[in-house]
């Protein structure tokens, strides 16, 4: 589908369209009859002349477990499993949001001698055609994609 836009000018806009902008760090009021480009936690905006700025950056939700075998909820994003007291177990969930990525990484270096093993509850969900991924390197982590089915390390 092809989108088509038409460039104004302030001077030409009808007065029931704002002319003025406010923007912020996401904590100003919006003001009537105004353009207000407000942000988000992590989101900044800025104006000059006829032209607003948005810019966004991504925080990383980091979850550090502190009890294992470790279940993922659906809000962690980077898991940093502490491999130095021992093997690991992490479940992804059977079933998420298409398309959401975990990260599993080892945080402590110890993932050589002390494997960490990510599974989903009952081996039910495949990772890669597997019921089980490990990491057995030190430092060593997996990127995990969810596509509706199963998962898929990338």
């Amino acid at each position: 589908m092809s989108q088509i836009f038409k460039a104004v000018t302030a001077g030409s806009l009808p007065p029931s369209v704002a002319t003025s902008y406010t923007t912020d760090d996401g904590v100003a009021v919006p003001v009537a009859n105004n353009l207000n480009v407000f942000g988000e936690e992590g989101a900044s905006t800025r104006a000059s002349g006829d032209t607003v700025f948005i810019a966004a950056e991504q925080l990383i939700e980091i979850t550090t477990p502190g009890a294992y075998p470790y279940s993922v909820l659906d809000t962690d994003y980077m898991i940093l499993v502490d491999s130095a007291g021992g093997a690991r177990t992490i479940n992804l969930p059977n079933t998420t949001t298409t398309g959401k990525v975990f990260i599993i990484k080892d945080d402590t270096g110890n993932g050589l001698t002390n494997n960490i093993t990510i599974t989903t509850p009952g081996g039910v969900v495949t990772i890669d055609g597997s019921t089980t991924f490990v990491l057995n390197g030190a430092w060593e982590s997996a990127d995990i994609v969810w596509t509706g089915t199963n998962y898929r390390v990338f």
